[in-house]
């Protein structure tokens, strides 16, 4: 888990962390589906890294599709991870540029780090779906995440 993250700075009243066993997970609350993607993502990246000080540089756009909410939400995240883990990505700026049904298109601004030259607390092996909830209750959407460390 990113104890780091969470002594050296105040969380933002959307991001709850939830401790699992050897695992990290997050629950995190928004007034739409699109919002709740975005701080699914913003979310996740601060038990990887801290990227407060981060201009963003490039962009990437990033597409995802799935059959239902809930993988699209493990579809979304795993793509993120991804470019972080292969391609070094770590991104500041999440916007949701269309989002229909269980389809989801954002550009993202971010930079390409150099290893061992930010602050990183953590690898996401993998999103799970172990204790994935993603749901609107009332006006309100709700994410229950765990990832795999």
């Amino acid at each position: 888990m990113n104890a780091n993250y969470r002594e050296n700075d105040k969380q933002p009243p959307w991001l709850e962390y939830m401790e699992h066993a050897a695992d990290a997970g997050i629950r995190v609350t928004a007034d739409s589906r699109e919002e709740l993607f975005v701080r699914a993502a913003e979310g996740m990246f601060t038990l990887v890294a801290d990227a407060r000080d981060i201009e963003p540089e490039e962009l990437l756009t990033v597409s995802v599709e799935a059959p239902d909410i809930e993988t699209l939400m493990v579809y979304w995240l795993s793509e993120l991870n991804f470019y972080h883990q292969v391609h070094r990505w770590l991104f500041r700026k999440y916007k949701i540029v269309e989002m229909v049904d269980f389809r989801i298109t954002a550009e993202l601004n971010g930079i390409r780090v150099v290893p061992n030259t930010r602050n990183v607390f953590a690898e996401i092996k993998a999103v799970t779906y172990h204790g994935l909830s993603v749901r609107q209750e009332g006006d309100r959407w709700l994410a229950e995440i765990i990832f795999d460390l």
